[in-house]
């Protein structure tokens, strides 16, 4: 994608990666999802998002896939 042209960020939700929060302190999916949300969030309206992700991943693109207009 980049050599495309495109910025390109990646995340790791909660409890995965680099993320600092351990799995013992996410209760819900929704926390899980909270680094995807608050990224999404903080995109201006004008911007165009493409969500890819894998594995468990990709469910947090279903549910967000919503949440973007």
């Amino acid at each position: 994608m980049k050599s495309a042209g495109h910025n390109v960020t990646t995340l790791d939700l909660a409890a995965a990666g680099i993320n600092p929060k351990q799995v013992q302190g996410v209760n819900s999916f929704s926390e899980y999802n909270e680094p995807l949300i608050t990224f999404l969030a903080s995109l201006l309206p004008e911007e165009k998002v493409i969500l890819v992700g894998h594995s468990l991943g990709g469910v947090s693109v279903s549910i967000c896939h919503g949440k973007i207009t």
